[in-house]
């Protein structure tokens, strides 16, 4: 991350840079976990990895702004347009997804990796525009679509990049992890809600996702590799419901 922050200008880094440099890397842990469950046998995902990081980080960067969602604090630390400005943040931001395009370009499979980094993209912002203009008034319909897109569309790219970094073309692999994507992003979305005290989900309905999601994980060809990232999801569940903060789950294994 370090190294393709530092191809950034100057003025991004400055702005952006200690940014990027913080964060739990849920995605881009996805992203060597599927790679991994795919029989990834080189560190062709790490390209993939920081690109999605890049583009998780740009879009929390235009989150904060004040014409979004107006945060000053983002993770216990001024937001990034706190500590500059509002059109720095998104300058700086824009320059981000640029270079998180640039590794897609530059990857082993560029057509395919910038294709689902781009539908990705125009999802997570299709479901920001939606949770704009609902403004809290959406139903439960409208709650599932926008957390598949603003929330899920990140996870389902990790998976699908780190597919793509096995060197794995096939529509079977890229639809389970698809699927993948989106179960997780609903879970993770009721983890938030729960957090921002704007849901009181049960635990059926978290065991629910969660359960989904490990029904993926066997479809994989080397479950293992997934096993380990997943099975931290029930610890997360517990965490949340407890008010606790959630920890990150463990890079998958190597071996």
């Amino acid at each position: 991350m370090a190294t393709e922050v530092g191809r950034l200008p100057v003025e991004v880094r400055d702005v952006a840079g200690e940014f990027c440099s913080n964060g739990k890397r849920l995605r881009p842990l996805l992203v060597q976990a599927f790679a991994l469950s795919h029989g990834a046998t080189s560190d062709a995902w790490l390209a993939f990895g920081v690109a999605l990081e890049l583009l998780h980080k740009a879009s929390l960067i235009q989150d904060d702004l004040p014409i979004m969602d107006d945060d000053e604090m983002r993770s216990g630390h001024p937001a990034v347009h706190a500590t500059s400005s509002p059109a720095h943040a998104l300058l700086a931001s824009d320059a981000m997804i640029g270079h998180a395009f640039r590794l897609g370009a530059e990857s082993a499979h560029p057509a395919e990796a910038v294709t689902l980094m781009s539908d990705a993209l125009a999802a997570l912002c299709g479901g920001q525009l939606k949770d704009l203009h609902l403004a809290g008034k959406n139903t439960t319909a409208d709650w599932t679509q926008i957390a598949d897109e603003k929330t899920g569309a990140l996870f389902a790219l990790a998976a699908r990049l780190g597919v793509l970094a096995a060197g794995r073309l096939d529509d079977e692999s890229h639809q389970n992890a698809q699927k993948f994507g989106v179960s997780l992003g609903r879970l993770y979305q009721l983890f938030d809600d729960i957090a921002d005290g704007e849901s009181s989900a049960p635990m059926a309905a978290l065991n629910e996702h969660r359960d989904a999601i490990l029904a993926h994980v066997q479809r994989t060809p080397q479950p293992a590799a997934l096993r380990r990232y997943v099975e931290q999801l029930q610890k997360l569940t517990e965490k949340v419901l407890s008010g606790s903060d959630p920890a990150p789950p463990p890079s998958p294994p190597t071996g």
